[in-house]
């Protein structure tokens, strides 16, 4: 969150916005004075540097926030504002935060008129959230602590970040007042009693904001005009199915196509064809890949606050220096990156990887979840199509939320978790209980310990989220491996998948499992469904470049292991089980269109088709009458199996276990690590043996075909031998 910095300097105590009445500057002694003492002179030099000294080792041993403001006094410069005699400082009037009456009470901020160079003036009221005047809510960057802008504050004088500032001027009108909420200053930051409470209402306030602005900051690069003009055609173009045109290629493109026949075998030159390519590139011109590129390298792109901040917004308005764009345009784009290949050939690797990242992650995981139907999601066509497909396909529950905090930055560790308190899941669903309550004095570890616990009273699903390594196994760090830590982003960081199946039958059943969390460890109930024998090395993003045909190789590395160890699938399911266990499949649920997601083996085959011939012929022909695969399955069905393959498989490994099953697994495994679907999850783990007996490490989440929909269940209730239920300890 932002921070607003008082003029002078506090004392560390103080929980105030200290202002005075505007000084003179400073120029010498005044006429009849005479000269300054040397020992005033003295103490004016050397008293702030040593307190900025002080409050710097503060600052680094016990983080507490201190401002640039505290070291500037060091030497008055020619336009310095400090007062001629030390005196005057102590007697200034300063601003302090009256406490917030208990209940559903926020402060709004009265930004009072003014032109463009007008100082900047507003007042700060308290108001009942649920009869508030409308207001909008400002979602920026704290921006450089070390640039500062001026405010008057109720008549005082303050200082707050030139970030902060900037966004007020952009709300401010010439000829009326406006009210907006903005944290820095609505929220009392050295309070954490307050600051706990007012990030327990974010939701509210910005779910009840008439109106949210996006400060993206200044253009001094006056990027923003074009960037947004690429945004709004290429979104535009996709959206009419116009991002395509015909053209007749030159011979440099294609060269000279000859054809000759029995009757005249003279080769002779053909016209040229008339080809069809992707308006894209047009688009972005010279100029608009870079500055596209710019504004996704935007700080705010990365604050973790926004996605609360945004997501929650009826309406929302982004602004750029002197250009803005409904931001329904910024996320629409991100998601037509994500699923048009042209696209993303057109904007480059560069860019495409960057909005992979926190950008998709803030539309899928985030910004498409919140369910609220007038928001500016669910009034944008494509954005309304993305929300109602994740409801459709996925159980959108508090997991999933977190699962974008490790992508993104925040000031304190604890706002990866706190940012998202605002989300409609961020609720028991059966007492409605916040699963947690924003506690500025935890430390980070308690936190995520505290929150585990606290969701395993619904699901065991937050433990896909907890990565592990090596080296963290071994080490005896105290940290339970069953706690995720949701601030951090390992390199072996794999995208978690639990949303679509349905391994102890937890969903289908809507019932909870008993869990008990004792200290570091947790107490569950699973079944063993088998145990790690032989696996593949770790796959990495770099299998699915170009050179190394999009992972086409890896399908002959997942072979060979498959085929080291008797498996139990019968003649006909063999391909099945390989198909689905590359792509994690899962079942597409209602009546969805035959668009080929459903056939695994189809998609398989239209892959290999391009990217591994020699598997194709070897495997994937069909044979003995059964016809052959249509010209959908090799222009379309197979363009569906690369991202799910390469989703799933990056920093996994392809592993089989004692029994012969295949699956894909962390890539921290180890022979002898057991594979458990355990009750309240939605997908099996590995586990590792761990001290005594029934205590085991999560080593990771894991796909086994033919156990991620309640078959191990369903088979240990008919009494099947090897399926029987047992306590397991997480530690």
């Amino acid at each position: 969150m932002a921070a607003i910095s008082p003029e002078p300097p506090a004392t560390s105590s103080e929980q105030t916005i200290q202002s005075r009445e505007t000084p003179q500057p400073w120029s010498g002694p005044r006429e009849g004075e005479g000269p300054l003492d040397p020992i005033y002179v003295f103490l004016m030099i050397a008293v702030p540097i040593i307190v900025g000294a002080l409050f710097t080792y503060d600052h680094r041993n016990q983080g507490v926030r201190i401002t640039f403001i505290i070291l500037c006094g060091a030497m008055p410069a020619k336009d310095s504002t400090f007062p001629t005699q030390i005196e005057r400082n102590m007697d200034s009037e300063s601003f302090t935060y009256t406490s917030i009456p208990p209940g559903r009470n926020f402060r709004l901020l009265r930004i009072l008129p003014g032109a463009s160079d007008d100082a900047l003036a507003c007042e700060v009221f308290v108001s009942d959230l649920d009869n508030s005047t409308p207001y909008t809510a400002l979602s920026y960057v704290w921006g450089n602590p070390d640039k500062v802008g001026n405010l008057e504050l109720s008549g005082h004088a303050c200082r707050i970040t030139r970030s902060l500032s900037d966004g007020l001027r952009r709300l401010r009108k010439p000829d009326e007042a406006q009210v907006a909420w903005a944290d820095a200053i609505c929220i009392n930051q050295n309070d954490d009693i307050e600051k706990g409470h007012q990030v327990d209402l974010m939701g509210d306030i910005y779910d009840n904001a008439h109106h949210v602005v996006v400060w993206l900051g200044p253009d001094p690069t006056t990027s923003a005009s074009e960037a947004f003009r690429c945004l709004q055609t290429i979104n535009y173009k996709l959206y009419t199915k116009t991002d395509k045109e015909y053209f007749y290629p030159d011979e440099k493109e294609m060269g000279t196509v000859y054809m000759k026949t029995e009757a005249d075998p003279e080769p002779r030159a053909m016209s040229r064809p008339v080809g069809r390519r992707s308006v894209h590139r047009s688009v972005l011109g010279e100029k608009g890949t870079d500055c596209v590129g710019r504004l996704f390298d935007l700080s705010w792109f990365s604050r973790v606050w926004v996605l609360q901040e945004v997501g929650l917004a009826g309406s929302a308005t982004a602004i750029w220096g002197d250009s803005s764009i409904e931001f329904g345009e910024i996320a629409s784009f991100i998601w037509n990156v994500y699923y048009t290949e042209e696209l993303r050939h057109a904007l480059g690797d560069e860019i495409t990887q960057k909005l992979s990242g926190a950008p998709l992650y803030s539309v899928w995981n985030v910004w498409s979840t919140y369910e609220k139907k007038e928001s500016w999601i669910y009034r944008t066509p494509l954005l309304r199509s993305c929300a109602e497909l994740i409801a459709g396909q996925c159980s959108i529950d508090f997991v999933l939320v977190l699962e974008a905090s490790r992508y993104f930055n925040a000031t304190n560790q604890l706002d990866h978790v706190y940012a998202f308190l605002g989300h409609p899941k961020a609720r028991n669903p059966v007492t409605k209980a916040p699963w947690l309550q924003a506690n500025y004095s935890l430390d980070v570890q308690e936190q995520h310990r505290l929150l585990a616990a606290s969701l395993s009273q619904d699901s065991l699903n937050f433990l896909v989220q907890a990565h592990q390594t090596e080296e963290s196994l071994r080490l005896e760090s105290g940290y339970p491996s069953w706690v995720p830590m949701w601030n951090e982003k390992t390199e072996n960081h794999a995208d978690a998948f639990w949303e679509a199946w349905d391994a102890s039958l937890r969903k289908e059943e809507g019932k909870t499992f008993k869990t008990y969390a004792d200290g570091h460890r947790l107490r569950v109930s699973g079944l063993i469904i088998g145990e790690i024998d032989q696996f593949t090395r770790t796959m990495e993003s770099s299998d699915f470049d170009v050179e190394k045909d999009f992972g086409g190789l890896l399908i002959d590395l997942c072979w060979d292991l498959a085929g080291r160890r008797p498996n139990p699938y019968s003649p006909k399911e063999v391909l099945a089980a390989f198909a689905s266990t590359l792509s994690c499949h899962y079942k597409i649920r209602g009546n969805q269109p035959l668009d080929g997601r459903e056939r695994v083996v189809e998609q398989l085959a239209g892959y290999c088709m391009h990217l591994n011939n020699g598997f194709y012929q070897a495997h994937l022909v069909p044979k003995h009458g059964d016809g052959f695969w249509n010209l959908n399955t090799v222009l379309e069905v197979g363009k569906s199996f690369t991202p799910s393959f390469k989703s799933h498989a990056v920093n996994r490994r392809f592993f089989n276990t004692t029994d012969g099953y295949w699956g894909m697994g962390p890539s921290a495994m180890q022979s002898g690590d057991i594979c458990a679907v355990l009750l309240g999850a939605d997908v099996p783990f590995v586990l590792r043996p761990k001290g005594d007996a029934g205590e085991y490490q999560v080593v990771g989440q894991c796909y086994m075909y033919n156990f991620m929909d309640g078959q191990a269940v369903m088979a240990s209730r008919a009494g099947e031998s090897g399926y029987d239920e047992r306590e397991i300890i997480l530690v």
